[in-house]
């Protein structure tokens, strides 16, 4: 269970950089 919740994390987790990433390149900020 905890392994679960660690992997579900980091997807969250890299899933938000990926889209801050992807935001950044096209000019629309989260801001």
């Amino acid at each position: 269970m905890e392994l679960f919740l660690a992997l579900f994390f980091l997807v969250i987790l890299i899933a938000s950089i990926t889209g801050k990433v992807a935001d950044s390149r096209h000019g629309s900020g989260w801001h």
